[in-house]
């Protein structure tokens, strides 16, 4: 697991509330066969990560499922 090298913005909790009503409070992850997941979103995460220069607007942070969460943090970890 990686970790957080810049620290989240201060209004992180209005910013993480406000995506997850963008998205449904649904996880965004598209799986392989192009459907998106089914299970409820309960993390925000940044798409492009915040230490590669992603910023904290509302195009960027998507919500996930803790499972593709932990997926997409172990892959970026691994690379």
């Amino acid at each position: 697991m990686t970790r957080r090298t810049t620290p989240l913005p201060p209004n992180w909790s209005t910013i993480r509330q406000r995506i997850l009503t963008r998205d449904q409070h649904r996880c965004t992850w598209i799986t392989r066969d192009g459907t998106r997941c089914t299970q409820p979103a309960t993390d925000v995460d940044h798409i492009i990560d915040a230490h590669l220069g992603g910023p904290d607007t509302a195009d960027n942070p998507a919500s996930l499922c803790r499972y593709h969460h932990n997926h997409k943090t172990s892959r970026a970890a691994r690379a």
